[in-house]
């Protein structure tokens, strides 16, 4: 019986040691995850990022009126959106309808005036945006146009 109690004493000693070095490990290695996590986790001194910043512009072109708009991250100096948006009416300045029949036509539901379908077709609409683009790369000439995005050629005015 003595013998029996001294062997069980012997490992449950052995028993505490063990676990003694696990719990040992278990807290180094809870020590080496939180190191790890802190050198993984952003700087939490950088700048976050600005959102983008839309310009828009007005321009009037075969009686219509225009409110193309320009998406750009300021950030990054890049321009990564353009809109050429609804043609508007000249005198109320209200977004124009395309009425369907016989012809396509843009409507005003306010003043009802009228103008051709072809007046606001795909060449009209990339004029503008081309006008627009114009403009806003000679007043920010430190943007480029994101990658994807077509820019219009333009002459810088001679001084």
């Amino acid at each position: 019986m003595i013998l029996l109690a001294a062997i069980f004493a012997v490992l449950a000693a052995a028993f505490a040691a063990q676990a003694a070095m696990l719990t040992d490990r278990l807290r180094v290695a809870r020590l080496e995850l939180a190191v790890f996590k802190r050198r993984a986790a952003p700087a939490l001194h950088a700048a976050p990022p600005c959102p983008p910043r839309q310009f828009e512009c007005r321009r009037e072109r075969a009686g219509l009126l225009w409110f193309p708009v320009l998406t750009a991250k300021d950030g990054e100096k890049l321009l990564v959106g353009v809109s050429s948006g609804l043609p508007h009416c000249v005198r109320c300045v209200r977004p124009l309808k395309l009425v369907l029949g016989r012809t396509e036509e843009w409507v005003c539901s306010d003043c009802g005036e009228r103008h051709p379908g072809r007046s606001a077709d795909l060449l009209a609409t990339d004029l503008v945006l081309t006008d627009c683009l114009r403009e806003f790369f000679v007043r920010h000439p430190d943007y480029a146009a994101a990658p994807g995005l077509s820019a219009p050629k333009y002459e810088p005015a001679a001084a």
